[in-house]
């Protein structure tokens, strides 16, 4: 019984909206320019229809999309999923009747998905997960059309909500990045293969945004695609630290933990990594897509507190919300 009590104390309790209202928001507006990029290529019927229909898709299904057993494999089913993509993620963007909103997004995004089987991302599968996880989070209360129809203003009257959603994002962040440590097994990644995986990647052409150019084939290139690569893995394979992290500081103590913030170290690192994802490589919306999922790291009273610390231009206090913790 101890042991249960413990774990519904790590899921119980309620918390300010900010974070995954925040999250909603830019999760929405990452997913929504996604779509869009589809327009000016000409891409919707490509990638939405069979190819005797002028799509790129199979022509013959074991168990086709139930989206073509509902509207049929036709121009006018393509473009009517697209739309509905693009009305789902601005109405998530927006917070316009959010969980709805949430729900349909989720998925007419998994129709997508069934569409194009093991060409589906990872990214969309990690996106379709916290869709999930928003649509019982309370996230359209702040930040959203829902709490200005509600208040009367678009912050919302500051309600709280379940704690539990938000703790679960991040326990699949933490799952995912550990993950994504353990199954890099090219010899690149680690010392034997000289830390050298990001260079290699910097001039892979398919997926690189500076292959070709001169500085990447420095010495000085070299050394510091080496110290990346070795941050990064030893980040990835020691992500599961903030789990203590978290949970000490609950307890307060030790007290250089509190005091500290080394949890957000990982957050910062996460933060500096896929920024650079987005500079130097072509991976598309993932990078946008997993800082979307950032708020989550900082809970609703630091949000509030940052808040306030902006409003009354006090950059140091921005500085101490963070430090003093939730």
């Amino acid at each position: 019984m101890r042991v249960w009590h413990r774990w519904v104390q790590v899921w119980n309790g309620q918390e300010l909206p900010w974070p995954m209202a925040l999250v909603r928001l830019l999760l929405g507006a990452a997913m929504l320019f996604d779509f869009l990029t589809f327009l000016p290529l000409g891409m919707v019927e490509v990638v939405m229809l069979p190819a005797d229909q002028g799509g790129v898709l199979p022509s013959e299904w074991k168990v086709p999309p139930p989206w073509w057993d509902w509207f049929g494999a036709t121009p006018a089913s393509a473009w009517g999923l697209y739309i509905g993509l693009l009305a789902s993620s601005f109405l998530v963007m927006i917070g316009c009747f959010t969980r709805t909103a949430v729900v349909v997004l989720m998925l007419l995004s998994a129709q997508f998905a069934w569409m194009h089987g093991a060409g589906d991302r990872g990214i969309d599968t990690m996106m379709r997960n916290v869709l999930m996880i928003l649509a019982f989070s309370g996230a359209g209360r702040g930040l959203s059309v829902d709490a200005w129809w509600r208040t009367g203003s678009l912050w919302g009257d500051g309600a709280f909500v379940p704690s539990w959603p938000r703790r679960l994002l991040l326990l699949q962040l933490v799952a995912m990045y550990f993950a994504a440590g353990v199954s890099k097994y090219a010899q690149q990644w680690w010392p034997w293969g000289g830390y050298t995986a990001l260079w290699f990647i910097w001039n892979d052409w398919p997926v690189s945004a500076v292959a070709g150019q001169a500085w990447v084939d420095t010495t000085a290139a070299l050394r510091f695609s080496q110290f990346a690569t070795f941050i990064t893995i030893l980040w990835e394979l020691t992500f599961p630290a903030m789990l203590w992290m978290w949970w000490a500081w609950r307890r307060g103590r030790p007290a250089w933990v509190r005091r500290l913030r080394p949890d957000l170290v990982y957050v910062a690192l996460g933060a500096i990594f896929h920024l650079g994802i987005a500079v130097w490589l072509q991976l598309g919306i993932f990078p946008w897509a997993m800082l979307a999922l950032y708020p989550a790291f900082l809970s609703g009273r630091e949000w509030a507190r940052i808040a306030d610390a902006i409003r009354s231009k006090n950059l140091r206090g921005v500085v101490e919300a963070v430090r003093i913790g939730p």
